[in-house]
């Protein structure tokens, strides 16, 4: 599956790296409840959510537009947490 990242807040490069990377092993070891519905690039966006820049939160769409779930965890790929939208 391919990823595409979008991140809202300046969080430092290496962070990202290891986030991005806890967010593809999550997905692909089946630790997410999240599906999408098309081929395509997964759009993953998101954002500092506190103001220390240590934790995030964000959205994953399918390469539709829609989304179709939420993540939140820490900036260094620890303790991540995914929920699957209802519909």
């Amino acid at each position: 599956m391919k990823y595409e990242f979008h991140w809202l807040s300046n969080i430092p490069e290496n962070a990202k790296r290891s986030a991005q990377e806890a967010i593809r092993e999550g997905q692909a070891c089946g630790q997410s409840p999240i599906s999408f519905c098309h081929d395509g690039a997964v759009v993953v966006t998101l954002r500092s959510s506190d103001a220390l820049q240590k934790r995030f939160a964000g959205e994953m769409n399918c390469s539709c537009g829609e989304r179709r779930g939420t993540i939140k965890g820490k900036c260094d790929g620890s303790s991540l947490t995914f929920e699957a939208s209802t519909r």
